[in-house]
């Protein structure tokens, strides 16, 4: 984003917030933001996205914001927005003067990719300063943030930051069972989080493999976690990894077809899955549009009504147009490149309510 030479200060109606992002699948982490926003039943106006950095218009109160970050995969920190400048020597102290709120701050500098002006960061925090004597400066103070991009410098005072050491422990080959293929922990975070997770609702991933969706569900705060899988030695494998990982939540691992699910009709709140493709996880002979399509059926069947499933499939198979042949209505579809030889693509469905 470019910030013209006709463009006002930037300085927010009412509340607005920032967000961000890791830069990592971006498209997934902007999905994630909003779905975490609408499982705290939050009003989203606006969700902007410039490169890493998305301004957001919510009625969510900084405590959720700050508990959205802590939850998420994608999310390096929230706060809230204080002005958007050009990156110009001439303009920028015109556009950050007196936008600070009078407090204590400490200044916090990062620079994202390669910006067209780039005097140093003493130069510009000396600039906000100058700008800013209402203001006082202290390392116990709040931290104002300065997010300086290709364009425009963003400033915000941080609510929360991500503590992603959290994670490090749970990478596939630190649990206590491995399997190739595995996901990564952060993005099994983020494609949970696309189903809205709610406190204490039924969470179901009927191929679970080694369990690192459940994993996460249970993190999250889905109680109880259910899981399955065709093949025995995954699901044993399953039962080690979430009880290593998640206590105190209700689990319960199956061996079985996810095309025959053992429970009832309108059972589960959410479903999060990943079936198998037939590269590093096995088919048992079965085509891939025949798992898939048994799949969805009990899916319709056992979700709650207004439920959320979450899956990812190869594009190829077009798993988008699936769910909405089973009757789900599709509100998320996201692809990822993982190699030359396959796109996943990752779909976000409703079963729409009763009436």
């Amino acid at each position: 984003m470019w910030l013209r030479d006709s463009q006002e200060p930037y300085t927010p109606k009412d509340k607005l917030y920032y967000a961000l992002l890791s830069g990592e699948n971006k498209h997934i982490a902007i999905g994630e933001l909003e779905s975490l926003l609408e499982s705290v039943n939050a009003r989203v106006n606006l969700i902007y996205p410039l490169e890493t950095l998305a301004l957001i218009d919510t009625s969510a109160s900084k405590e959720q914001l700050a508990r959205i970050t802590s939850q998420s995969g994608y999310i390096r920190e929230t706060g809230v927005s204080v002005t958007l400048a050009p990156e110009d020597p001439y303009r920028f102290p015109r556009h950050v003067e007196n936008r600070v709120p009078p407090g204590v701050y400490w200044i916090v500098y990062e620079k994202h990719m390669k910006p067209e002006w780039d005097p140093g960061q003493q130069t510009i925090i000396k600039t906000i300063i100058t700008a800013n004597k209402h203001a006082s400066y202290s390392r116990n103070g709040m931290i104002l943030k300065v997010d300086h991009y290709p364009g425009f410098i963003h400033l915000g005072i941080r609510l929360e930051k991500k503590n992603y050491a959290e994670f490090v422990s749970r990478l596939p080959r630190r649990r206590p069972v491995f399997r190739p293929g595995t996901l990564d922990p952060i993005l099994s975070r983020s494609i949970v989080n696309l189903s809205r997770p709610l406190q204490n609702k039924v969470y179901l991933d009927p191929f679970c493999g080694v369990g690192g969706f459940a994993i996460e569900a249970g993190l999250v705060g889905f109680n109880p976690v259910l899981c399955g899988d065709m093949d025995y030695h995954m699901m044993k494998g399953a039962v080690v990894n979430i009880k290593h990982y998640v206590k105190g939540k209700a689990l319960i691992c199956y061996y079985g077809d996810a095309g025959r699910l053992p429970l009832k009709d309108n059972s589960v709140d959410r479903i999060v899955t990943d079936p198998p493709y037939g590269r590093t996880t096995s088919t048992r002979g079965l085509r891939r549009e025949s798992i898939i399509r048994d799949f969805l059926r009990e899916a319709w069947r056992v979700l709650k009504p207004g439920g959320f499933l979450v899956y990812a499939y190869p594009a190829e198979v077009k798993p988008r147009n699936l769910a909405r042949e089973t009757g789900f209505i599709v509100v998320g579809y996201y692809e990822m490149h993982v190699h030359r030889g396959l796109v996943r693509a990752i779909v976000v469905a409703r079963k729409p309510r009763a009436g």
